[in-house]
């Protein structure tokens, strides 16, 4: 074999390894991602599930229910869906895993919130980037409601929310203290 020979074979195992390290980063990366991912998807979880965060839930849905002054309600649920809803629109977390997670509450929260949040953005000019990551993370969690409903072949895939129900999931957050 010739030098020529062993050089152009040096060269394109060289290549080869570079290639092979490109690869291996890229998958690496895309690991830690996930991994990042689904570590705030539960650090969320754990954040919404928590006692102090179980009686946020309780007190906000008394006081949607009671039309209590504006200014008193306690807007800690709503933004931790903003939060939420904020890492959503910036593919920080995955979609799927927070409407496995999420979709139900953020739903329905939303449903119950709008008043109040159409009012807090009355009394700020109307501004609406209030609460619009909220607004975007319900918005998201409906249509994948309905594409999922529809992959399982559910007549009614749309999200017709009733005030019935929507009464009834507030009253569940106001006992889940």
């Amino acid at each position: 074999m010739s030098a020529e020979s062993i050089n152009i074979l040096i060269a394109l195992s060289s290549w080869a390894i570079v290639i092979v390290t490109i690869i291996l980063v890229t998958k690496q990366i895309r690991t830690a991602k996930k991994d990042l991912q689904i570590r705030t998807l539960m650090a969320y979880e754990e954040k919404f599930d928590s006692e102090s965060m179980l009686k946020d839930r309780k007190k906000l849905a008394e006081q949607l229910r009671d039309n209590a002054v504006h200014k008193e309600i306690r807007e800690n649920v709503m933004n931790f869906f903003e939060s939420l809803g904020m890492l959503l629109k910036r593919k920080a977390i995955d979609k799927k895993m927070v409407w496995g997670t999420f979709s139900y509450y953020c739903i329905y929260w939303y449903e119950i919130s709008k008043g109040h949040i159409k009012d807090e953005q009355a009394l700020n000019d109307n501004d609406e980037t209030l609460f619009a990551d909220f607004r975007y993370l319900a918005e998201t969690m409906y249509v994948l409601d309905e594409k999922e409903k529809a992959k399982k072949k559910n007549k009614e895939a749309k999200m017709d929310l009733r005030k019935q129900d929507i009464d009834r999931f507030r009253d569940d957050e106001i006992s889940v203290i």
